[in-house]
């Protein structure tokens, strides 16, 4: 991708972020960009060229750094995982924050951002469901989908209480407490200390 659809994309990114889903037109991503609505149609003719490509670097943005994460061939453990998850290393710079819970409401109207946060959570949650089968955990699919929904609580509604922080804090230790409990039932159903 050219360094100009990339500041593109950046710029939508900036736009969602910044003043809300709603703001984002072909024109305002134009006007943000520097270029006229022709020169940007150039690169993403249509709306949906544009979404599309949105939704491609959103997700691109997140696959990148978790397979940097993982250490050699070997896959990560499911403390790795829900770690990485939890650090959210690529929100940093994508805001997110602040961009997924717009991504959110995007996806009601806009099929491409319901297909982007689909394919987002239906991968975390299978990497999750083979991290729980390598540690032997019995319903490895129900784990995981718990682990994700308190995943998906933290980023959505951390942001919306006054004393984000320690919040945030407090979450982060819950999903984490919840995840080793897993791991010590499963571990004392083996027989394991």
């Amino acid at each position: 991708m050219s360094a100009r659809k990339e500041q593109i994309l950046f710029e939508s990114i900036r736009i969602i972020t910044e003043e809300g889903y709603s703001s984002l037109s072909m024109r305002a991503v134009a006007r943000g960009s520097r270029l006229t609505l022709g020169a940007l149609q150039y690169h993403f003719p249509t709306w949906e060229d544009l979404l599309r490509s949105l939704a491609d670097q959103i997700g691109d943005k997140y696959w990148t750094a978790h397979s940097e994460s993982s250490r050699d061939s070997e896959a990560p453990t499911l403390l790795e995982t829900v770690q990485f998850i939890l650090d959210d290393a690529p929100g940093t710079e994508l805001e997110s924050e602040r961009l997924f819970p717009q991504l959110w409401a995007m996806a009601q109207v806009e099929p491409v951002m319901k297909e982007l946060l689909g394919n987002i959570y239906g991968r975390y949650t299978q990497i999750l469901e083979e991290a729980l089968t390598a540690e032997g955990i019995a319903n490895p699919q129900i784990y995981a989908l718990g682990i994700m929904t308190l995943l998906e609580s933290t980023a959505l509604f951390i942001e919306l209480h006054p004393t984000s922080s320690e919040t945030k804090k407090t979450e982060r230790e819950c999903v984490m407490a919840f995840v080793n409990s897993i791991l010590s039932s499963s571990q004392v159903n083996e027989g394991r200390p």
